[in-house]
């Protein structure tokens, strides 16, 4: 039985003019379980769900624009319901055109982060304030065309995600196309487990509820924002008796023509209302632009509980050019005038947009389809092996295929063989190979002998289905040669400053700062940095034998061997030539020094062999040392006959004063912090969280030191390895007070009947001297020049590092140092009205004084426009299909590059990619910026970007490339990069000293700044709240010493905290927060930058505590001393144990800046005394450094800290 309706007016009722009020929707408790049919049509229990659509682009707010509706296609209707298990939604999306489109998803299997490169619903929930969401755990699913879902807890703990299982996931769908709804569409309903969310029940539970639709250039989110800004979300309100359920346009999600044409469906049913009192339910439609209403409209219809009610706005209206905003909202109201929101949006939008058109027509080219049946070729050619991997993807949706070609389409999924050949333009074959064809994949791998010559090929596949062809398909192949190939740039036996060479004296080797003491096998006994080591003992490799641990004995165990000194490792130094020590004044503050007359040392490196023997086995260490502290250990197990070992490890002692750990296996702060107390296994692998690709839980890269000095251990893989896969692979452990990290390498029995090679790398910290200016440098404005873009905006196409012409090299020199770093984005007369008045704008006044300068350059990306792409391509993107792995991004489709010589026209320049980084990338990557550092003049990049793996962003395919292996189970493992990162940051910087431009590169959270003299320290410390502050949002003071302990405190440090935010406005920063970012930079000695820190300038603390350190305590000057918080004891005395206190103190003594951090939950009232040992005399005064008033006269300060308070003072 329906309700009545009645139209209340034109312009009238519901919203204030102006208003822009968060988005919301009350969700409904259902009567029962909805079905989960793979079907499109709507079973009762979903008709009882609230339902809207509206979704903003949010893609178009990260360029600096509001997030805006866009329609015509791009948008979906999400229905939302709740009971006493689950958590329900269900999704319509529905394609632009009738005919001839498709979506595009090729993740199929659960979990699978690659995901996100295919069309996708997200969902996420928090039930955290919004101001208080960032930092703590909240539930995302994720789901493609293809079922495949993705589940799982973000932030489960600070920095680390926890994966669920997708199959407790109630889940249906169906992707099709009837002639009742014009197009492709799909069809997906979720029901989630309330425990997954990590609640007991929704009734009467608020929540921000993050829905997306990500298709290309569109990703279309309910309030416009991206997946972490919480404060822009939808609010939802769980109601288990609402007095009405409305659905906005659930089954045709398109609200609003833009030209001028409102949809407005609006359905549902009254759950409360009587006869005498029936129940109101209001829609209400407005449009404004510029403060002023265009359009508004009410409509109302009255009922009582069990009747539904059909509500519609569609009229026409006349939008402004740009800047319209539909407002919409749906209130029930009871006959006593009580007023419930149910339902409200805001949709900014305009009439028109040229941009949109063009991405929409890119898009559509990307989704075209046909209707016949296809399945999936493609290929991976790595030049540098002389390899092809080639394979077929067989899997296809058979029900969106008829007849006979319903039959072929069956015939190639259960293909059994794939033959690939490849031939040259004269049609000669070249190579030639099959493989079979299980689970839907086939590949074959075809070595060229010789090497392909420079040419065109094609690669010809051929699909056969018991015997008989069923398909085939030819892809192109291009093979061109570059002189970059397989170069030797900054491979010169060359030490470069600020290191000095190597030292030898028996088994001790001496480098800057550190001495390592080689062992009888080969391994370091002793590693002493600053005078301390960081070992507990000599590494030792050790097999179970019989339930018993036993060592490796040296030369093996007859007594002859080692009477002969056939144990003894055999060290050899190599020759090289070494820069004169004073060159290294020039780090940080020169763009250029004079050419250096290097002189010959026997000290570039160190090689070591060493034999031992474990029970019966063989074993040889090959190590190289580097002049850098760098030890680079191959460890062979070398079987004579068939050798049954149990268990076989590495075990390190550590220091007992260590108290930081690092494990680093992706961008996250999982397992970063102290060491815990205690004996036994304090910290394993398993409890870090999963790697896309990574069958177990193989870490890359640990830390455990103290502050001022630690051990690294590196690896790119657990290559060599016989492991247990469901056990932790690496454990530091506690046993009898001895710390030890244990590498367990034969994880379970194994017969070894073949050699096996595992390689790894040991580094003692700090592996660098601080450059004598690196305070000055960091904390003055001038001294340096830094590229911030966020992309290459210097190359021949949109983050690209490419220039290939004489006007390319000296267009960026121009831009440089003759144009001040300005430049226009367009040619005249092509700028886009919505671009007008930007510039490119680099501040270069340092460099053309006379400093460093540093360019943009994202890790691993490129662009598909490089000469090199058709070649090296597929290689660096793990696919032949440019269109499987990247974008067209059409925002900056006819823009200039910052030299002025290139304008990005061809869909191949508006398209970034990113790469695995294999050695062909890095060294094409290395001799493309060698050249515009000798004739652009620049120092060094910015490394943004780095991620240990590259999973997360490209599937894993193949071998050949080298950046994974094939394990003995068949499966492919991939490689993290932590040795060939090193390599490649000592590369660049060799080559820029070598070209007499001191290097200074900027290294964004690696790890291993070795070779970067600054380390920029943002991403993982970023402020995500603008309330709360570090501590609260997990990051403490031991994760942040742990994090930050390898950058040898030449860090800057840029958080960026966010704003406050009135009426959607920022309004400053809250100043406690600054105060703890700052406290937490000074106790570390870390520079930082202060625009960033302090909210673009409205907080002046930051400013306050740079004078006093600059101009009172002079700490940018020789001789001026750092008070570590951790060793601390000779120079302050606290009265409460639980304050932290560090600072500085002029060289002379003159005074010190103090920084006093209460990091404890509750305020502090103590002392603080600064004993003669500080100032080398009596203090006298001690001043609050922000505000100039005296705290105390003489010695002894009582002060009272508030919880994560701090106090900065100034002592005389």
């Amino acid at each position: 039985m329906s309700a009545r309706l009645e139209i209340v007016g034109v312009l009238a009722v519901g919203l204030a003019v102006g208003a822009s009020a968060e988005p919301f929707l009350r969700v409904p408790k259902l009567p029962a379980q909805p079905v989960f049919a793979p079907d499109h049509r709507v079973a009762f229990e979903w008709l009882q769900a609230s339902a809207f659509c509206g979704l903003r682009n949010a893609l178009s707010a990260n360029c600096g624009e509001e997030a805006a509706y866009v329609g015509n296609g791009f948008d979906a209707s999400w229905w939302l319901g709740y009971d006493d298990r689950c958590l329900y939604a269900a999704c319509f999306v529905r394609l632009p055109e009738a005919e001839g489109l498709d979506f595009i998803a090729r993740t199929t299997a659960p979990n699978d982060i690659n995901i996100l490169q295919d069309d996708h619903l997200e969902l996420q929930i928090s039930f955290e304030n919004p101001e208080e969401a960032a930092g703590k755990p909240f539930f995302k699913l994720m789901v493609n065309p293809n079922g495949a879902l993705y589940a799982a807890t973000i932030e489960a703990l600070p920095g680390q995600d926890l994966l669920r299982d997708p199959s407790r996931i109630l889940f249906a769908h169906t992707v099709t196309s009837e002639a009742h709804a014009p197009g492709r569409w799909w069809v997906a309903r979720l029901g989630i487990p309330l425990d997954m969310l990590g609640v007991g029940h929704l009734d009467g539970r608020e929540a921000r509820l993050h829905l997306a639709y990500q298709t290309g250039f569109y990703y279309g989110s309910w309030g416009g924002v991206g997946w972490k800004g919480w404060n822009g979300m939808g609010r939802v309100v769980f109601d288990p008796a609402p007095p009405a359920t409305l659905r906005l346009n659930g089954s045709f999600p398109r609200l609003l023509d833009r030209r001028g044409m409102l949809g407005l469906e609006a359905k549902g049913c009254y759950r409360t209302g009587a006869a005498e009192s029936p129940m109101t339910v209001r829609l209400t439609a407005r449009v404004e632009a510029g403060g002023a209403t265009l359009y508004g409209k009410s409509v109302e219809s009255k009922g009582v509980g069990g009747e539904t009610f059909a509500l519609a706005i569609q009229d026409a209206f006349t939008p402004r050019d740009s800047g319209n905003v539909l407002h919409v909202e749906a209130v029930a109201l009871t006959g006593a005038g009580e007023e419930t929101l149910l339902l409200r949006n805001t949709l900014p939008f305009d009439k028109s947009d040229p941009r949109l058109e063009e991405q929409t027509a890119e898009w559509k080219k990307e989704h075209r389809r046909t209707a016949t049946a296809a399945v999936e070729y493609d290929y991976v050619y790595a030049p540098y092996t002389d390899q092809l991997d080639a394979w077929v993807n067989t899997r296809m949706n058979l029900a969106l295929l008829q007849g006979a070609e319903r039959a072929r389409g069956e015939a190639m999924q259960a293909a059994d063989e794939l033959r690939v050949t490849v031939v040259n333009a004269a049609g000669e074959t070249v190579a030639r190979g099959s493989g079979r064809v299980a689970d839907h994949h086939g590949h074959v791998v075809l070595a060229f002998e010789p090497p392909l010559a420079e040419g065109s090929y094609t690669v010809r596949y051929e699909l056969w289905n018991a015997g008989q062809r069923v398909d085939t398909h030819e892809r192109t192949l291009e093979r061109r040669r570059f002189a970059w190939e397989k170069n030797r740039i900054g491979r010169e036996r060359v030490v470069i400053p600020p290191w000095e060479p190597l030292r030898r004296s028996g088994r001790s080797l001496r480098m800057w700062g550190r001495e390592y003491v080689i062992g009888d096998h080969g391994l370091p006994a002793a590693m002493v940095s600053q005078g301390r080591d960081v070992l507990g003992g000599a590494i030792r490799l050790q097999e179970k034998i019989g339930g018993r641990w036993a060592t490796a004995a040296p030369g093996g165990a007859a007594a002859w061997r080692r009477w002969l000194g056939v144990g003894q490792p055999r060290i050899a130094l190599i020759a090289g030539r070494c820069f004169p020590a004073e060159y290294a004044q020039f780090e940080m503050v020169k763009g250029a020094c004079p050419p250096p007359v290097l002189t010959a040392t026997d000290g570039y490196a160190a090689q070591v062999q060493a034999d031992s023997e474990l029970g019966g086995l063989p074993i040889r260490v090959a190590a190289e040392l580097l002049y850098d502290g760098f030890y680079r250990v191959t460890l062979r197990l070398l079987p004579a006959q068939p050798t049954r070992v149990e268990s076989l490890r590495l075990t390190i002692p550590l220091a007992q004063d260590a108290v930081l750990m690092r494990f680093s296996r992706q961008y996250n702060l999982a397992g970063t912090g102290a060491i815990p107390e205690g004996e036994g296994v304090l910290f394993e692998s398993n409890a870090m969280p999963p790697v896309p690709g990574v069958h177990n839980s193989f870490v890359p890269i640990v830390f455990v030191g103290t502050h001022d000095r630690g051990l690294f251990w590196m690896a790119e893989s657990d290559r060599g390895w016989a492991p247990d896969d469901q056990a932790s692979l690496i454990q530091l452990v506690r046993e009898e007070g001895q710390l030890e990290l244990r590498f367990h390498l034969v994880g379970k029995p194994v017969t070894l009947d073949q050699p096996r090679a595992i390689e790894f790398a040991l580094l003692a910290t700090p592996s660098r001297p601080k450059p004598p200016g690196y305070r000055r440098a960091l904390w003055t404005d001038g001294v340096y020049s830094h590229d911030t873009s966020g992309y290459r905006y210097y190359g021949a196409g949109v983050n690209g590092f490419q220039l290939y012409t004489d006007e390319d090299y000296e267009g960026l020199r121009k831009f440089f140092y003759e144009r001040g770093g300005v430049s226009p984005l367009y040619p005249e007369g092509q700028t886009p009205e919505t671009m007008k008045g930007r510039t490119y704008r680099v501040r270069t006044e340092a460099a053309i004084n006379g400093g460093p300068l540093i360019v943009y350059g994202s890790t691993f990306g490129a662009n598909a426009a490089m000469e090199e792409f058709p070649t090296f391509g597929s290689a660096w993107i793990q696919s032949a299909g440019l269109s499987r792995r990247a974008r067209v991004d059409g925002t900056f489709r006819n823009r200039l590059n910052m030299g002025g010589t290139r304008q990005w026209t061809s869909d191949e320049q508006l398209t970034p990619v990113f790469t695995t980084m294999d050695d062909s990338f890095i060294d094409c990557h290395l001799w493309h910026m060698t050249r515009i550092a000798d004739r652009c003049g620049i120092n060094g990049t910015f490394y943004d970007n780095y991620q240990t793996y590259t999973t997360d962003r490209l599937p894993t395919v193949t071998d050949i490339t080298g950046v994974a292996y094939r394990r003995e189970d068949g499966a492919l493992q991939p490689l993290a990069n932590p040795l060939r990162r090193h390599e490649w940051t000592r590369r660049w910087a060799t080559a820029l000293w070598m070209m007499n431009r001191p290097p200074m590169q900027l290294m964004s959270n690696d790890p291993d700044n070795t070779y970067g003299p600054t380390w920029y320290v943002e991403g993982l410390v970023y402020h995500q709240s603008p309330v709360k502050d570090w501590i609260e949002q997990g990051m403490t003071l031991d994760r942040f010493a742990a994090f930050t302990a390898s950058s040898s405190g030449m860090g800057l440090l840029a958080t960026h905290i966010p704003p406050l935010l009135r009426d959607g406005r920022p309004t400053g920063v809250e100043e406690r927060l600054v105060r703890l970012a700052l406290a937490f930079a000074l106790l570390h000695d870390l520079a930082p930058n202060l625009q960033r820190i302090s909210g673009d300038g409205r907080s002046k603390l930051p400013e306050a505590i740079r004078r006093a350190l600059l101009d009172d305590v002079e700490f940018a000057r020789e001789g001026a001393r750092w008070i570590r918080y951790w060793d601390n004891a000779e120079a302050l005395a606290l009265g409460d144990s639980r304050l932290i206190a560090g600072g500085y103190v002029h060289p002379e003594g003159k005074c010190g800046l103090l920084i006093v951090l209460n990091p404890t939950e509750s305020p502090i009232a103590a002392s603080l005394v600064a004993k003669t040992e500080l100032l080398g005399r009596a203090v006298s005064e001690f001043i609050e450094a922000d505000t100039g008033v005296a705290v105390a006269t003489g010695a002894t300060a009582a002060l009272e800290v508030p919880r994560h308070g701090v106090r900065y003072l100034i002592v005389r």
